[in-house]
């Protein structure tokens, strides 16, 4: 059985600002990290 509407909505915004809060605190490191798995995929010879 699903939760009542309003908890399931709430529950939704605050894993969102979790998410939002993350990402902005961590935008740098994420930024390095893609790049740095980006430029790996472009010298990659072997595909598992």
């Amino acid at each position: 059985m699903l939760k009542p509407y309003k908890q399931r909505v709430e529950a939704t915004y605050a894993l969102m600002e979790c998410f939002i809060r993350f990402t902005s605190e961590n935008s740098a490191r994420i930024k390095a990290i893609r790049d740095a798995t980006k430029a790996a995929v472009r010298t990659q010879e072997r595909f598992p």
